[in-house]
């Protein structure tokens, strides 16, 4: 952990950056058993707060990142709470999953699943109080267990798109082979 903040009255001007790892996942996720370590640098003023160089990565790859602005302002001396939130504010934060198979597969192996070449990019946008944004995901492989069934479902080259606002959520596309 490594920071700056100078405070006079008003919100915080502040600079951060951290990394860390986690040595082991909890119990549910007891079949990845590697480290994963996060890493965030911030900057933030009474306008908001801008976040770079997020990251998790793992076994030397990176299966998440992300980078934006959230409308958020330290204030320390604010009756209503030391984080304030900027309702109308404009928010753009984007997050990214990578395909590392490993780390993917063993999360989801407790549902009796397996993917590969799985991929997820969020986009966030608007204001916290008019939210909107879209969803990507895609697999290039999936297989699932039937419960109580020796049957598997499998499917390739899955992908869907996917809008949402605070009133809707719209499937823009989808596909599958």
């Amino acid at each position: 952990l490594d920071g700056t903040a100078q405070w006079s009255n008003g919100p915080a001007t502040f600079s951060v950056g951290l990394q860390g790892t986690i040595q082991s996942l909890p119990t549910w996720t007891n079949v990845y058993r590697f480290p994963v370590t996060v890493q965030a640098e911030a900057k933030g003023d009474a306008h908001g707060m801008t976040v770079s160089n997020f990251s998790v990565v793992t076994q030397g790859q990176e299966i998440l990142s992300g980078s934006g602005l959230l409308p958020l302002a330290i204030a320390p001396a604010d009756d209503s709470g030391m984080v304030r939130l900027g309702a109308n504010d404009p928010m753009k934060f984007q997050v990214k999953g990578r395909p590392i198979a490993a780390f993917w597969s063993g999360l989801i192996s407790k549902a009796g699943m397996k993917v590969a070449g799985p991929s997820m990019d969020l986009e966030l946008s608007g204001t916290p109080d008019q939210p909107e944004g879209t969803l990507r995901v895609s697999v290039n492989d999936i297989e699932a267990e039937i419960p109580s069934t020796p049957r598997t479902l499998h499917a390739g080259k899955l992908a869907a798109n996917v809008g949402f606002s605070r009133s809707q959520i719209e499937l823009k596309e989808c596909s599958g082979l």
